[in-house]
């Protein structure tokens, strides 16, 4: 078999630069990509010319110019180009804005937009207003640099066309405080095995119904559509991770009938197991 591409990601340490508490970056006519890396800074990556593939988390896509993706703390990315590329990067950390102003009601759309960010966020038709602000940030310096990374994450938090990549969030496992998150940790660590309503609704100490609209209002998902994106999102990582055949990872994905795990995968992304195989292998 072809050489396949995913392999475990690399940590990237990013020098702080002491006149600004972010980085701006601008990279002009690429030709090597960086490997496989996570690194606890935020990072908006918006592309200026050129074209490849674009690989965040479990998600595996395909880049163009205008593209711009919002990528969360430790969430491993890189982005394969077919030919140079030009970009443009800003990095912040999350003490910026979550020890500063990330309280202040003004900022509460941003702060959900950085929550949704620890599964990547792609934003790919971008406004004219937003494509100025993303140049001019490149000639601005201090106070008025820092303010157009404000307009930035405002005009991104109030747009209504984007798109979560990732199944999975990397972040560091911390203790579980939410009360979802409890429901998340049975899914997570029983996704191989049968996943079952009514367990989880225990979990909460409520009944079928309630738990029901409580986890549809709290993941904009129904239970079934949740798990099932969970598990094709972490076959979709085996396929190209591993040599195991198409049988084995549908059982490992939590899948007992071969065709049903073929059905879903269509459905969720638009290809079979092997298409998708062939088409990310390297």
């Amino acid at each position: 078999m072809s050489k396949i591409f995913y392999m475990k990601p690399s940590y990237e340490k990013i020098d702080k630069n002491k006149n600004s508490s972010f980085k701006v970056i601008e990279h002009k006519n690429q030709q090597e990509y960086r490997p496989y890396h996570f690194h606890p800074e935020f990072e908006i990556v918006i592309i200026t010319r050129g074209e490849g593939k674009r690989f965040v988390g479990d998600h595996i896509g395909f880049f163009k110019k205008n593209d711009l993706v919002l990528v969360g703390e430790n969430l491993p990315h890189c982005w394969i180009q077919n030919n140079e590329i030009d970009a443009v990067v800003i990095q912040f950390s999350k003490e910026l804005f979550f020890d500063r102003i990330g309280d202040l009601v003004e900022f509460k759309e941003v702060t959900r937009l950085l929550s949704q960010a620890d599964n990547g966020v792609f934003f790919g038709e971008l406004s004219d207003s937003l494509k100025k602000k993303l140049k001019k940030i490149l000639e601005l310096e201090g106070f008025e640099r820092f303010i157009c990374l404000l307009q930035i994450l405002n005009d991104l938090a109030h747009s209504s066309k984007f798109e979560v990549l990732s199944s999975f969030s990397f972040k560091n496992q911390q203790l579980l405080k939410r009360r979802i998150d409890k429901v998340l940790n049975y899914i997570y660590q029983n996704m191989s095995n049968e996943l079952d309503v009514n367990v989880a609704a225990e979990i909460l100490n409520m009944n079928v119904s309630a738990f029901c609209h409580y986890f549809k209002k709290s993941t904009n998902r129904t239970f079934s559509s949740f798990v099932n994106q969970i598990r094709i999102g972490y076959a979709g990582k085996l396929l190209i991770e591993t040599d195991k055949n198409v049988s084995e990872i549908a059982f490992e994905s939590g899948y007992n009938s071969l065709s049903n795990f073929n059905k879903r995968f269509r459905e969720l992304k638009g290809i079979s197991p092997n298409e998708y195989r062939k088409k990310y292998v390297i």
